[in-house]
């Protein structure tokens, strides 16, 4: 669309169709991740293992926050 010496408005709403659309699969991933693997994790015996997942949660909620 740059090069092709698009007008600029239109060329920033493309970038915004698809940011939103990346948020969504990240949504979806995030869902999956805490559906699975948090799930697994904190539901498990291992303290370590726990642990690891509370971080691992910190730091994707800050990250996507």
């Amino acid at each position: 669309m740059i090069e092709g010496d698009r007008y600029c408005v239109d060329i920033l709403t493309q970038i915004s169709s698809t940011h939103e659309a990346l948020r969504g699969v990240a949504k979806i991933m995030m869902r999956n991740f805490l559906e699975t693997c948090a799930t697994n994790a904190i539901q498990s015996k291992n303290r370590t293992k726990q642990e690891e997942i509370y971080n691992e949660l910190m730091d994707v909620v800050y990250k996507f926050a």
